[in-house]
């Protein structure tokens, strides 16, 4: 088990806050992050793509599924709060804000399905391929990250299953 301090090396490499390609994966994750909350049909295209490759966990493991869980447990919270709102709505005479909490719970829900779907099929490629999942959990945990050579036995390792990885 990776500790604190080596995941936020991982994450925070020496020398992080001048380099331009660490900026630009960090904004683009982050962005993901953000739209897999607040709109995830916009992301219902990776939803088919993921789906049609349910059978390679090579393809599978380059979405970010911690984003899409992330989007269903905010958006479920937000149905629970948008029918709380809808149920405790005090009598008034303009009520047309009611037609704007509704479409916004219909977005929550149409957001809590296709967050949903994308982590059965990450869980289901997770529980039937065991083995491929591993050999893609060691290389992550244990590959040289970004242009520098290997260094450690375990490097060499995971660059080793690399390479069988994609050739098979």
């Amino acid at each position: 088990m990776m500790g604190l301090r080596s995941r936020i090396r991982d994450d925070f490499p020496a020398g992080w806050w001048h380099c331009r390609q660490w900026w630009a994966i960090s904004s683009r994750e982050l962005g993901l992050w953000l739209a897999a909350m607040v709109v995830t049909v916009i992301l219902l295209p990776r939803v088919v793509i993921a789906l049609r490759c349910r059978r390679r966990p090579a393809a599978l493991a380059k979405i970010n599924g911690e984003a899409f869980v992330a989007a269903g447990v905010a958006n479920s919270i937000l149905v629970v709060f948008t029918v709380i709102a809808l149920a405790a709505a005090p009598p008034a005479r303009d009520r047309s804000w009611l037609f704007g909490l509704a479409a916004l719970m219909m977005l929550c829900v149409l957001n809590l399905l296709v967050a949903s779907v994308m982590v059965a099929v990450l869980v289901a490629s997770r529980l039937t391929n065991k083995f491929e999942w591993s050999v893609i959990d060691y290389i992550d945990r244990y590959g040289a990250r970004g242009s520098k050579p290997p260094q450690t036995c375990r490097e060499y390792e995971a660059e080793r299953m690399r390479g069988f990885l994609a050739d098979g």
